[in-house]
């Protein structure tokens, strides 16, 4: 059941229906007061059915505007309801305003330009912020038809100054990519880019696409390109443009040369926002977009007018610092419109003014609702008020985030939930309606619990991790028969007249060789260890083979080692849990958030392992806050429902306060004991949970290393989860591999150690990696700056303004008291805490129980915040002295903002002068490359570069894979293990193929170099017809039509693979020639003969030679058509 029958009763209250009276007979506003909890948004959607026009709803903040909309679209539905955001930077910021938060008010002014029936709900910053006048507006929303003409090159002009980003490869919105005649593109006005394929200047293509596979998904007849920014660079302006600015500057004096001469060279630029009204002068509000026939709700009035003033204030003081810092800006009257002269435009609206508390005068129409109150899983109250509100004849509801929320609240209240509708949506706040009467209650009301916003989304794949190994030039490579040498880059070359594409390597004495790219699967990425630079090898020396040798030696003793691993688990069977329980099914389904393609695979992999007889050994790699929490609740909720007891290890007491909250929020439904063992539990309080876990009355224990110490006795220990698992260190883990053959075992990181990867890569324990981002999840702003007090206090100020809290890392604590007087000095309007690990317990628990509940404004600490705290309000950080960080702890401290929908920042601040060492920069260089979402596995295998791998068992094999990389030892262990377990090991040598054709990736056809790198790889590693035939038609769908050396070079993978499978010594082509030779005492079956015999246009011979050869005249009169005819041939050999 949906809240549409909700809807429907509520439009019987006399109330309401005097106030829809009022709107249909509007010669003033309406004034509604005593709107009790969510019973406002039913107001405004009932007032927005009855009149069928735009509604503009303007409240006073991000966070009351999230929860309305949340309201709205379960009540009106996605399509009909809109968020106008203000710009979330501050004032004259030097950073642009996100693109997401752009593309939504961009959307938002479309629709109402479009006079659409449609809510919008701004914040009253939202509406005053000036922006493009509408004429301007409709001349730069472009609209684009199948079979129209449109010059290409005009297309990609406009997306420039319409504010898009030019990128190899879009994979956000607001990004645009041009190949030979195609051009991708993502505009906000589309859930998935565009691919535009042009034939001359006609659209011949408009086809959508995924972000990830980069394929094209549905074919479209029409596109609507709204612009990107609310700045247009116009050529014919930009003189005006700079105009303007010279004579801003002198009206204070100041110099702007700059600025100007930026200005007249064209193009956008971060930023340039703050400069909107220099580009455009007749700048309007979003009034200015509203049609005349809308309604404007005003809610809270007086709160309003307070956020409008507080705004205004910030701008004229904002001028001031600006202009006194030398930097010219536009007036604030220019840059926003002031409050009481839109309240005055607004006259001409139909109004609406919406309050929570009474109305003053007669002229309010009072509702009368009251709240309908919260239980705290008290059910004998719940149940004793709902009879009382039976007794009143009262329509009682109660909403339900899902189905199994609803079920379970039935099996709980028994028969006092017979006439109770509890319809599926969002409300926030429940309510009392006394002239029906009606009684709204939420699920989350009943049992205290925190409820967030779930909006439905149907997935896509996982984000496509780019290839770890991908080759850049100047990286050291591994060759398998040459060793180690430095790759070059690609360079094409003349092969017997014909133009090749290989990889260029320098060995030892600059000797060079050439690695033809169908040989390039020969060649891997050097990963050595502890970052040291590998001594380059000599061509045709025989230092490699003696490297390769001994290190094939060494891998048996560690292939031996792991063999004992698997047996000791095999021969210690573990225990089989039952399959899911109705319990488990209805807990899932209660969970507030909609769960990931990746996350639902996770899960189910781990369930798959449980209900087997053999202990589990699973890694969860999956970045910070992508889910990894809720697949570990699952698992021990499956191992509770068998009687079996649950052990939770994490680094931390501030991560187990975490856990705690979360375990016991999701599982307050059930009888199950979770308790916690950390320094914030006192020793009486540790005493009384040792015994529970004793006699089994403990289901669940988190805590910290202490629940792995030696005196901790458990009745039946059937699951151990491990967090953030590269915290802990060797004596933890051996203590834990005593447990580990008995036991299941789950791990869980986001970058997990280079040894356990290196686990994970040659199969020594499974692995699941979660790479599905979360709905609205924005990837992290990093930058790497001087330490600054301007950056640090308008990092701050930007973040505490949008109503959201700080985190400041300073990693001294000698020094933070002093760090925190800096700060207080420079930002006394900030409220500051302090938090390390050295505080006693108790002062640390309630430091970070008040920061959750925003008593404070920004928590300066230590790596204390490192492992896990979540904290979804907190969305930026400044990691002073970054440079003395590892690339795992950054990532981490970076993963602890960014949980929410907003964009997050990260600030690394390096030391104000002198230089920094080259890891660190190293390590800083790495981070900020890697902003996006998803990038937890690639930062783990990039620390794998910086410091090495270690080793699996012990330190003994370091230097062995620091002679031949990480990629070889791995491939010479698995060899290894294979052999020990008598697998057969394809050791035939590669087939020689010749055909003297030209077959590359012409450089106009696919101009980015990695992209192009990126194909060649993935071409030498197919293993069949399929694999092949998906990289063509992707190729062919991304770039356009092959060219023939192309075809040629996918023909010839064809032909390699075929003469691998066929089990060829060699294919060659002289001329016209083609010379097929088996290996020595090796022939074709008497069917592969008959089947290339049956062509009678064939002219085949089958000549004496030392082996057997079949020699075939090719026909055809160019290049492709002659390697096409030779595939055709192979295929009958196969």
């Amino acid at each position: 059941m949906s809240l549409s029958k909700l809807f429907e009763i509520t439009a019987t209250s006399p109330a309401v229906k005097r106030v829809l009276h009022a709107f249909n007979d509007q010669t003033a506003p309406v004034l509604i007061s005593s709107l009790a909890g969510s019973l406002r948004s039913l107001m405004i959607a009932h007032a927005h059915r009855v009149r069928n026009s735009p509604t503009v709803v303007i409240v006073e903040d991000t966070e009351t505007a999230e929860l309305l909309i949340d309201e709205l679209i379960s009540i009106l539905g996605q399509e009909e309801v809109l968020f106008f955001p203000s710009w979330e930077v501050r004032p004259y910021d030097h950073i642009s305003p996100d693109s997401d938060v752009t593309g939504q008010r961009i959307s938002a002014m479309y629709a109402l330009r479009q006079g659409r029936s449609v809510v919008v709900v701004a914040t009253v910053r939202a509406v005053m912020q000036r922006t493009l006048p509408p004429a301007l507006f409709d001349s730069t929303t472009i609209h684009i038809r199948l079979g129209e003409e449109m010059p290409f090159e005009d297309l990609i002009d406009r997306a420039v100054r319409h504010g898009f980003d030019r990128t190899h490869m879009v994979q956000m919105p607001g990004q645009f990519s041009v190949r030979g005649g195609i051009v991708d593109i993502f505009p906000h006005s589309l859930s998935r880019p565009c691919r535009i394929e042009f034939f001359g200047d006609e659209i011949d293509s408009l086809r959508l696409f995924d972000i990830y596979t980069q394929r094209s998904t549905e074919n479209i007849s029409e596109l609507t390109m709204l612009p990107n920014r609310e700045v247009v660079d116009e050529p014919a302006a930009r003189s005006v443009v700079a105009k303007r600015v010279k004579e801003a500057a002198a009206d204070h004096a100041l110099k702007a040369g700059e600025l100007e001469s930026h200005i007249k060279q064209g193009g956008l630029f971060d930023g340039c926002e703050r400069y909107l009204p220099f580009f455009h002068s007749d700048a309007v509000s979003m009034l200015s977009f509203v049609p005349e026939q809308s309604l404007i709700c005003l809610c809270e009035p007086t709160g309003l007018n307070q956020e409008a003033q507080t705004f205004q204030e910030e701008y004229e003081e904002a001028f001031t610092s600006r202009i006194t810092a030398d930097e010219v800006v536009p007036k604030p009257t220019e840059a926003i419109e002031v409050w009481p002269a839109m309240q005055q435009a607004m006259m001409s609206y139909n109004q609406a003014c919406m309050i929570r508390s009474s109305g003053d005068s007669e002229d309010w129409i009072n509702m009368n609702a009251s709240n309908a109150g919260t239980f705290h899983g008290a059910m004998d109250i719940l149940k004793s008020r709902l009879n009382d509100w039976r007794s009143q004849q009262a329509v009682i509801f109660v909403t339900c985030d899902n189905e199994g929320q609803a079920d379970r609240l039935e099996e709980i209240l028994g028969t006092a939930a017979d006439n109770i509708s509890m319809p599926i949506g969002t409300l926030h706040t429940g309510f009392i309606l006394p002239d029906i009467p009606l009684v709204v209650m939420t699920d989350s009301e009943i049992f205290s619990r925190y409820r967030r916003r779930r909006r439905r989304q149907s997935f896509k794949e996982g984000v496509v991790i780019e290839d770890f190994t991908s080759l850049r030039e100047g990286d050291f490579v591994v060759h398998i028969d040459h060793g180690i040498g430095r790759y070059l880059g690609l360079q094409r070359i003349d092969v017997d007249d014909r133009e090749r594409d290989c990889l260029s390597i320098t060995y030892a004495e600059e000797d060079r060789l050439y690695i033809p790219i169908e040989q390039l699967h020969r060649v891997q990425k050097f990963i050595g260890a502890d970052g040291e630079i590998p001594t380059l090898s000599r061509l045709g020396g025989k230092t490699w083979e003696r490297a390769k040798s001994r290190t094939r030696k060494a891998v048996q003793e560690i292939a031996e080692d792991l063999i004992k691993l698997y047996a000791a688990r095999q021969a210690n069977p573990g225990f089989a849990f039952s399959k899911d329980t109705t319990w488990q099914q209805e807990m899932e389904e209660s969970f507030i958030y909609e769960e990931t393609p990746d996350q639902l695979t996770a899960t189910a992999d781990v369930k798959a392992d449980m209900e087997k007889s053999i202990p589990m050994d699973r890694l969860i790699c999956g970045d910070v806050g992508y889910g990894k929490t809720e697949v570990a609740v699952r698992a021990a909720f499956k191992t509770v429902m068998d009687g079996k007891q649950v052990a939770i290890l994490v680094p931390t007491t501030i991560l187990a306060q975490q856990h705690i909250t979360t375990f016991t929020e999701r599982l307050a439904d059930y009888p199950v004991n979770i308790k916690m063992l950390s320094r914030f539990v006192t020793p009486k309080e540790q005493k009384k949970t040792l015994a529970g876990l004793k006699s089994g009355e403990v289901d669940i224990v988190i805590g910290t290393h202490r629940i792995i110490s030696r005196d901790i006795e458990f009745k039946d220990l059937g699951l151990l989860v491990v967090d953030e698992e590269q915290r802990f260190g060797v004596t933890h883990k051996e203590r834990l591999k005593q447990l580990e053959n008995t036991v299941d075992v789950m791990t869980m990181t986001a970058t997990p150690i280079p040894r356990t990867l290196h686990m994970s890569l040659v199969n020594a324990r499974d692995m699941s990696i979660i790479n599905t981002p979360p709905k609205n999840r924005l990837p992290v702003h990093t930058e790497v700056v001087r330490f600054n007090d301007e950056i640090i206090r308008e990092a701050i100020l930007r973040e505490v303004d949008r109503g959201g809290q700080v985190y400041f890392v300073h990693n001294r604590v000698q020094s933070i008291d002093a760090v925190v007087h800096f700060l207080e000095r420079m930002l006394p309007q900030i409220t500051f805490v302090v938090g390390h690990g050295q505080m006693p317990e108790r002062d640390l628990e309630r430091v970070m129980i008040d920061f959750l509940n925003h008593k404070y404004d920004c928590l300066v600490s230590t790596m204390i915040i490192e492992s896990g705290l979540d904290i979804s309000n907190v969305n930026t950080i400044l990691i002073n002295r970054a440079d003395r960080f590892g690339l795992a702890q950054l990532y981490q401290l970076r993963g602890r903002v960014g949980r929410s929908n907003h964009r997050a920042y990260a600030y690394l601040m390096i030391p104000a002068s002198g230089a920094v060492a080259p890891d660190a920069r190293k390590r800083l260089t790495v981070i900020s490359e890697y902003t996006a979402l998803g990038s937890g596995f690639h930062i783990a295998m990039r620390d794998l570069e910086i410091r090495g791998a270690g080793n699996l068992l012990g330190p003994q094999q370091h230097g062995f894979m620091a002679a031949v990389g990480f990629d070889l030892y791995c491939r010479l262990l698995q060899e290894a293990i294979q052999e020990l377990k008598g697998e057969a090991i394809d050791d035939r040598p590669e087939p020689t193929i010749d055909l003297r054709v030209g077959a590359y990736i012409p450089d106009e056809y696919i101009i980015d170099r990695k992209l192009k790198i990126g194909f060649y790889q993935r071409l030498s590693q197919v293993t069949d017809e399929e694999d092949i035939e998906g990289i063509r038609e992707e190729m062919r769908d991304r770039f356009g039509r092959l060219p023939d050396p192309t075809q040629i070079l996918f023909n010839l993978v064809s032909i390699k693979q075929g003469a691998q499978k066929a089990g060829l010594k060699s294919l060659t082509v002289r001329n016209d020639g083609l010379t097929i030779t088996y290996p020595e005492g090796q022939y074709p079956t008497k069917r592969q003969i008959a089947d290339i015999t049956r062509d009678a246009s064939l002219d085949i011979e089958f000549p004496h030679a030392a082996t057997f050869q079949i020699k075939i005249k090719l026909v055809g009169s160019t290049e492709v058509k002659r390697v096409d005819m030779t595939k055709n041939i192979l295929q009958s050999l196969v």
